[in-house]
């Protein structure tokens, strides 16, 4: 299995994969000098070609030493009955998944009127419907929206109303219950 092209560390390390050599017998200092006289003598090209060889070969000669010294544990493979599983699963406590997510939708933010259209009647979509029409908010955008909390705030202190018209409003909006205290709850 050995061919002549093996430089000299991944000849100890064929041997020590082979269990003729122990790998705490491998003395690295001498392999690196080895390493060092053979890449004085060797071109760019080659040198790292040369250079991928031996770190391979004493990672692999280090990771045998791991090896050796923290062996892997065998997994136990132990035979379960189906009464034993029955007993596991009748000791837990049964829980109910609540995917219930209806209390969101009862709720319904104002939206505003679309600009230009000054004669039309504000409407009330539910959270549902929100969601369902929201547009994705721009993230080739820098939205300042600390700024645009600031700006929220101010007009629900002047005008008594919260309006919300699209995604990064929602967003101010959040931004704005978090930071200042008397903007209510919608």
């Amino acid at each position: 299995m050995v061919t002549a092209a093996l430089s000299p560390y991944e000849l100890v390390l064929v041997k020590v994969q082979e269990g003729e050599i122990d790998p705490f017998d491998v003395d690295l200092d001498h392999l690196l000098s080895l390493f060092r006289e053979t890449a004085k003598e060797l071109e760019a090209g080659e040198y790292l070609r040369e250079a991928g060889r031996f770190l391979e070969a004493t990672t692999k000669l280090l990771k045998l030493q791991v090896e050796e010294i923290f062996p892997r544990p065998k997994p136990e493979r132990k035979k379960v009955t189906i009464e034993q599983v029955k007993e596991v699963l009748a000791e837990e406590p049964e829980q109910e998944p609540s995917y219930d997510m209806s209390f969101i939708y009862s709720y319904t933010p104002k939206i505003g009127r679309p600009s230009g259209a000054k004669d039309r009647v504000e409407r009330k979509l539910s959270w549902k419907e929100f969601w369902e029409k929201a547009e994705s908010v721009p993230l080739h955008k820098e939205i300042d929206y600390h700024e645009l909390a600031r700006k929220l705030r101010e007009r629900y202190l002047k005008t008594g109303k919260l309006k919300i018209q699209n995604l990064t409003d929602f967003i101010a909006y959040l931004f704005a219950y978090y930071e200042f205290e008397d903007i209510p709850e919608i």
